[in-house]
């Protein structure tokens, strides 16, 4: 089908062509209010953008805590450091170094279970749609601030969970959930101004 139409659009433009209607002064008067319009509104992007990428993090922060209360976060939200081991031992050797540690990285860093690390992103706000599987879901809302989980088994290996906060739904958002919101509303505020 595209190719049909492709093909019919350009015999008709060869044959518009061929019939010299393309210089037609119809034609160019059209292209001329074509090519200002899109002149026009590359412009008002390029003006209305120039230094939206200027904003520093500082007027992020000023713009949130003058409006926290309109971040306000839709479901709870649990902060997690999660370490994903390939087997039960080196799951349970990281736990056990975490808990005389209490230093997520440093216990991460054994030199004897680092082999075996499947995954460990940086911690990150989780919601129950979020973090997969399910189990630990249930387990992430059973965990006090910085108490750990015993190795869950999960298909990809074994997970460790460590609870580092949390957002309950209805109350402001953390900065780092909402930064992203943040930014977007100081740019389209700057953009009416303009």
């Amino acid at each position: 089908a595209y190719i049909n139409s492709w093909i019919n659009t350009e015999l008709i433009n060869q044959e518009a062509r061929r019939l010299k209607l393309d210089q037609r002064d119809e034609v160019n008067r059209r292209l001329n209010d074509v090519k200002r319009q899109l002149v026009n509104q590359f412009f008002l992007d390029h003006y209305l953008n120039e230094d939206s990428a200027d904003i520093r993090e500082q007027e992020l922060r000023k713009y949130y805590d003058a409006h926290q209360t309109e971040f306000l976060t839709r479901e709870l939200m649990i902060k997690l450091h999660v370490a994903i081991f390939s087997s039960r031992e080196p799951a349970s050797i990281f736990t056990a170094t975490l808990m005389k540690t209490t230093n997520w990285d440093s216990a991460l860093a054994e030199s004897n279970i680092a082999s075996s690390i499947v995954d460990s992103p940086h911690p990150q706000y989780y919601s129950q749609h979020t973090l997969f599987p399910p189990e630990l879901w249930k387990i992430a809302t059973t965990l006090a601030p910085n108490e750990i989980s015993f190795p869950v088994k999960i298909s990809s290996g074994y997970a460790v969970i460590q609870a580092v906060g949390a957002a309950q739904e209805g109350k402001p958002s953390p900065f780092e959930l909402v930064r992203n919101e943040v930014r977007t509303r100081i740019v389209i505020e700057a953009q009416r101004k303009k």
